[in-house]
């Protein structure tokens, strides 16, 4: 499938770059566009798995050490250039630490009422 067509920026890779720099420079080329795990997995060289967990652990390292904007939903993950969409995974990323602390408060009640 010729990517080109679709819009998608082929990217140069240099031959000294890990999986990591690949994802980053892949995803800075083709800013604002949702891209699957599997196929962020397969283009940067990373070993696929179901769950992409070495995919995730460099995408949680380039957001929170290198400070590069990617964020992700069902579509996929995105290298964001508007300030919207920051604002949006943020609020995304909120309300699932909302739901994950009601089902922790959940789970010491049941916890509590279960004894020895």
């Amino acid at each position: 499938m010729n990517d080109n067509i679709y819009g998608i920026v082929p990217v140069e890779f240099k031959e000294d770059w890990d999986e990591k720099e690949k994802l980053k420079k892949f995803l800075e080329f083709n800013p604002n566009r949702y891209f699957k795990g599997k196929d962020l997995s397969r283009r940067c060289g990373f070993t696929n798995s179901a769950t992409s967990v070495q995919l995730r652990k460099a995408i949680t390292e380039l957001v929170c050490v290198d400070k590069v904007p990617i964020v992700s939903d069902s579509a996929g993950y995105m290298y964001a250039t508007r300030k919207k969409a920051v604002e949006y995974y943020i609020d995304n990323l909120s309300d699932r630490v909302a739901g994950i602390q009601r089902r922790i408060y959940a789970l010491i009640e049941i916890e509590e009422r279960m004894g020895e």
